[in-house]
């Protein structure tokens, strides 16, 4: 026995023995294979000038470089070393109780296109007898990537010089890092942008054993330089003063849970969708509880948002199984108002700067839809308060426009002229002057229920979203005439995300505060909307079409200005030649004085041939009608 015990001790030494002196050629092999790999699957040269052992377990190598197929060079390593962890070895995990690299350049290009970036390879199998699980595994993948960064913070890493550089076609921008060193506990960083000579500290701290992490971001000078390559990458120009983070993870059978209180100070975030120009947040913070399930990722409703001194709790779930359903819901508990006008991000609400209110405010928004049966959409918001009034105004006096009052036209971004809304204008007409049947075809066409509601409607918001999700465009708008105006009135007409906030909180209070009644707003809606190529005003367009003033007008005529609201310059393609509308039109013309009809807005004798009595005669016929050369000749004849 003693013997067996001594010749299997040997033969482990001589195993042992054996790979030590071989270590080299198997380490160049692994090495060989690692390039191979990364050839096939990601189209990468792998090389370096020498790799080998160094002591029992310290792996160098030296000039290390990753040359993609086509394009620059993306990596280069003068110096890499890495202390192999040998007993993770032994269990078949490869992984390192130290690495340490000098010189580092990473380099990425992208012009007119080409990227020396890997694309991410697609599966190609065509294995039939492998079938995706039924349900996705969402947690399963979250907890996979997080011990793979346990493992990661088992490492101590040592890194000096590292130069990050990207260029497009345009410009070049670069980052420069002296040193970041970890020591499993604490890690530290400084990071310059070249490019501004900006410099940000970076610190950390990570608690394994109470599954805790810290994270500090800080500008130095108490600047908030835009971030690099942010803006070329994604279009997002994003800026800060000092960023901290607390994360604690926990996992079980059930869920992964991440718990993240975070703060920011002098935020800027500029996009085109979201603003014209910069948003600003002098002070934020974020509490969240996100759970992540296998089949649903949630962020709990215990988690806030806060902004300045103003909080507010979120809930959101996206859930996966047969079909997708996507919920979230706000809570803004009763607040000070004007501690909510104080917090509103700056760049997004230009109007209402400097505004300031007693009273208090209250939100609630919800949303729920099924992916697979849109139609079952659920939508809820509403902006309450309680003893609300406004004290002073900001930039905007918005209930100026109760009196006279100059009206700047634009058509999209082209300011097109000046029109007085008032007397002095000829082509001014008050809502007593324009005849019953254009005021409630508008209202039929436009918004019903606006003599009724106080600026918004929740079903036609719902409906929008119903709609533009099924023809994934935006395909409908929720504006009722309340927000039309404020937005022709008072703001830009840029689709952006601030533009749209901005809109909704005016509209509650002009609404809710009564400020201008609904037959002004009615009035003013109707004299400055565009109602055709350069024409503004129910009393330009009634002179337009059909030469007549906007008491004149007959029902058929009434429900085709409705009509064009929307898209009024495209007028003349709903009729023919001769001026005449075209019959298609007809199901439109049916429609909308059935309705009217029903309310009692009109009487059964005006709803007889209503395509047939209408017929331009003013100037919009000569866009539409050909000229008749013979009659031009007899005119030229007769001067």
């Amino acid at each position: 026995m003693i013997k067996r015990l001594i010749l299997l001790l040997l033969s482990v030494v001589f195993i042992v023995l054996m790979l030590f002196i071989a270590r080299n050629s198997l380490l160049q092999w692994a090495f060989k294979k690692a390039g191979e790999r990364m050839q096939g699957r990601y189209q990468l040269a792998l090389s370096a000038e020498s790799v080998s052992f160094s002591g029992v377990d310290d792996i160098e190598i030296k000039n290390l470089m990753l040359l993609p197929g086509l394009g620059d060079t993306l990596l280069i390593i003068d110096a890499l070393k890495l202390d192999l962890a040998v007993f993770q070895l032994c269990r078949g995990v490869v992984s390192f109780n130290q690495v340490q690299a000098k010189h580092i350049d990473l380099h990425v290009v992208n012009i007119n296109g080409i990227s020396n970036l890997p694309s991410v390879p697609k599966n190609n199998s065509h294995n039939t007898t492998i079938q995706e699980p039924a349900e996705p595994r969402y947690k399963t993948k979250a907890a996979g990537y997080y011990r793979q960064l346990m493992r990661l913070f088992d490492t101590q890493i040592a890194l000096q010089d590292v130069h990050f550089t990207y260029r497009d076609s345009t410009s070049t921008e670069r980052i420069f890092i002296p040193g970041f060193e970890y020591d499993r506990h604490r890690f530290s960083a400084m990071v310059i942008d070249q490019n501004t000579k900006d410099t940000i500290d970076l610190q950390g701290t990570v608690l394994q054993k109470e599954k805790t992490y810290y994270l500090k971001a800080q500008h130095r000078n108490d600047t908030n330089t835009r971030l690099p390559f942010l803006n070329k990458m994604q279009g997002l120009r994003l800026g800060f003063r000092e960023l901290s983070c607390k994360m604690v993870i926990e996992e079980n059978r059930q869920q992964l849970s991440l718990l993240v209180d975070a703060s920011g100070q002098a935020l800027t975030i500029a996009h085109w969708r979201l603003a014209e120009g910069d948003v600003t947040i002098p002070d934020a913070g974020l509490h969240a509880l996100l759970l992540i399930k296998d089949n649903q990722v949630e962020i709990d409703s215990s988690s806030t948002i806060r902004l300045k001194s103003i909080h507010a709790n979120v809930f959101a779930a996206y859930k996966r199984k047969a079909s997708a359903l996507v919920s979230c819901a706000v809570h803004m508990p009763e607040t000070n108002a004007d501690s909510f006008f104080r917090a509103l991000p700056g760049g997004m609400f230009q109007t209402l700067q400097g505004i300031s209110a007693t009273g208090t405010l209250t939100y609630d928004l919800r949303f729920s839809m099924d992916t697979q049966q849109p139609d079952s959409l659920e939508f809820y918001s509403s902006l309450s308060n309680k003893k609300l009034q406004i004290i002073k105004f900001g930039k905007e006096n918005y209930p100026r426009i109760n009196a006279p009052f100059d009206y700047e036209a634009y058509n999209k971004d082209r300011f097109v002229r000046t029109i007085h809304i008032g007397p002095h204008n000829p082509t001014f007409t008050p809502l007593a002057s324009i005849h019953p049947y254009l005021i409630k075809s508008v209202l039929q066409s436009e918004d019903p229920s606006f003599m009724l509601h106080r600026g918004f409607l929740s079903e036609a918001f719902r409906e929008s979203i119903i709609k533009n999700y099924k023809e994934k465009r935006f395909a409908r708008g929720g504006s009722t005439i309340s927000m039309q105006l404020v937005k022709n009135v008072f703001l830009s007409r840029n689709k952006t995300i601030a533009r749209k906030a901005e809109e909704a909180l005016v509209v509650y209070l002009i609404e809710n505060l009564r400020w201008v009644s609904k037959e002004r707003m009615l009035e003013i809606y109707l004299n400055v909307i565009e109602w055709g190529p350069g024409v503004y005003g129910i009393g330009e367009a009634s002179a337009f079409y059909f030469n007549k003033k906007p008491s004149e007008l007959h029902l058929s005529e009434c429900i085709f200005l409705a009509g064009i609201i929307p898209n009024p310059i495209y007028f003349k393609y709903q009729f023919d030649t001769s001026g005449h509308l075209k019959p298609y039109l007809s199901g439109y013309f049916q429609i909308l004085s059935s309705r009217m009809l029903s309310k009692g807005w009109i009487n059964e004798q005006d709803t007889t041939q209503l395509l047939s009595s209408l017929q331009l005669h003013g100037r919009a016929k000569q866009l539409v009608s050909p000229l008749d050369s013979a009659s031009l000749l007899n005119e030229n004849d007769r001067e």
